[in-house]
């Protein structure tokens, strides 16, 4: 009876080892893709798998802005937006609004809702008025010098929605052009203003990486 017993007890360490043989392979092997090391701590493993986690969430949160962005696009230019608008253009558009009340309109928006015939009579007048901003009146926007001086990039042309019916459309008669004037380009105020900015972006996005680091 004795060596029956030491037998049986002699099965039960033999599983037990056979287990932990397993969960130690386990362990390893969690510890090879998850700590680049074969073996560590508990409690170190832990924190890397918490670091893990944390970077995956983040990277899913990421993720799913890109692809809700992509989704947007995908929406736009099956409505037939087939160009975004430019910053430029967002800050012409907002200032009109913001400063005048006006509604403008981007160019590329008042393309796409136009029958296919209409749409091409008016490229034909004028080839770029995807690219620019749509107003009812032209002249009235142009006595605003506030539009010389705006902070932006890039060339804005703005067309007179009362002239798209014309014959052509010239720059100075239907279309205006909205860009940096000369002194942008010479007086160095423009320049520290703009590295102050950027200084002032650079500083929050440090702040803000020491943040999560910490």
């Amino acid at each position: 009876a004795e060596d029956r017993a030491n037998e049986i007890r002699l099965d039960e360490l033999r599983e037990r080892v056979e287990e932990y043989k397993k969960c130690s392979g386990k362990y390893t092997s969690i510890c090879s893709i998850y700590a680049d090391e074969k073996s560590v701590q508990p409690n170190v493993l832990e924190e890397k798998l918490r670091d893990r986690l944390s970077a995956s969430v983040i990277k899913v949160y990421e993720l799913q802005g890109i692809i809700s962005e992509l989704e947007k696009r995908d929406k736009d230019i099956r409505g037939g937006r087939l160009v975004e608008a430019t910053k430029g253009v967002e800050k012409v558009i907002d200032y009109l609004f913001t400063r005048h009340s006006i509604s403008a309109m981007y160019g590329m928006d008042y393309l796409s809702a136009l029958p296919d015939k209409k749409k091409e009579e008016v490229l034909d007048k004028a080839p770029g008025i995807a690219f620019g901003v749509i107003v009812d009146d032209l002249s009235v926007v142009l006595e605003d010098p506030g539009l010389k001086e705006l902070d932006i990039d890039e060339e804005v042309y703005i067309y007179d929605k009362t002239q798209l019916g014309g014959v052509s459309l010239l720059l100075g008669d239907g279309v205006e052009c909205v860009r940096s004037n000369k002194e942008y380009f010479l007086d160095p105020k423009f320049q520290d203003a703009k590295l102050r900015l950027l200084g002032s972006e650079i500083d929050n996005q440090q702040e803000e990486l020491k943040n999560n680091e910490g």
